[in-house]
């Protein structure tokens, strides 16, 4: 199995703002507002930035799951996508989410699915309706339409809720995520520097081919995880530079991660 190294990083990216809270604690008839993404143009998330919650937000690599395979989206095509937040003891629950390039603008078509609402054609919600999970988790289902060819890469947003029910926003659990998506044929030598560095990790070069050098703060165990959400590799690395034979992983992109969810990046495989 080759080593297709997509290392998205998840950086905390979506958020909710004081009308997601209300929605999920007074069943207000209001969605997720739009612009709570974290994503580079909206800039803040209900955790951060002067939102609503303090307290800054968490990292889950597990909220974002989809059928768009390893080697990249078909343009045109549309795909299946679930944001999944999971929190015990919590039985209310919301989202918000956008497919975005780092200027904001809007990639490819939201259409909504059971539960969500589309708010301003840009981002898509949870339905006031919908907010209510079970047994510490809720799902939500809605497809994405992939934008047209030429378009390269596109990044996904997404920021959970996990609301405590007690009418203020104290305790509440912001939760955040990032997926970064090549164009199936496309040129993935396009990912910046930016997006392949992350606060205690470097991999060079990338896109890349054989090897590839991991440069790291500290030691540590790193995943390699496709995006089918699949444990690919196992790496431990230590303090300093690392090469790591990629020969045996398949071209596509893949995500590097570690325990502390700190580190969420990509790799290409050439």
């Amino acid at each position: 199995m080759k080593l297709s190294i997509r290392i998205v990083r998840s950086t905390g990216i979506a958020a909710l703002g004081g009308l997601f809270l209300g929605g999920l604690l007074s069943n207000s008839n209001q969605s997720a507002p739009s612009g709570y993404t974290g994503s580079p143009a909206d800039g803040k998330t209900c955790g951060t930035n002067g939102g609503c919650h303090g307290g800054g937000t968490t990292l889950d690599n597990n909220m974002i799951s989809s059928d768009i395979p390893t080697e990249g989206y078909t343009p045109g095509t549309e795909y299946n996508v679930t944001i999944t937040v999971a929190q015990v003891g919590i039985s209310k629950f919301g989202f918000s989410f956008s497919a975005q390039k780092d200027d904001g603008t809007q990639l490819g078509t939201l259409i909504a699915g059971s539960g969500t609402n589309i708010v301003n054609t840009k981002y898509m919600s949870h339905k006031p309706s919908s907010t209510a999970g079970a047994n510490g988790r809720k799902a939500w289902p809605f497809k994405w339409t992939a934008p047209l060819a030429g378009t390269g890469l596109v990044s996904f947003y997404a920021t959970g809720n996990a609301a405590n029910s007690m009418s203020n926003t104290a305790g509440d659990k912001i939760y955040s995520m990032k997926s970064v998506f090549i164009e199936k044929g496309g040129d993935p030598s396009t990912v910046s520097v930016a997006e392949v560095k992350g606060r205690n990790i470097s991999i060079y070069p990338n896109p890349a081919q054989n090897i590839v050098w991991i440069e790291s703060e500290q030691s540590e165990e790193v995943r390699v995880i496709n995006l089918n959400g699949e444990l690919v590799k196992t790496i431990f690395i230590g303090k300093g530079k690392n090469q790591v034979d990629i020969t045996d992983l398949n071209y596509g992109v893949y995500r590097v991660k570690n325990d502390e969810g700190s580190l969420n990046q990509t790799l290409i495989k050439l």
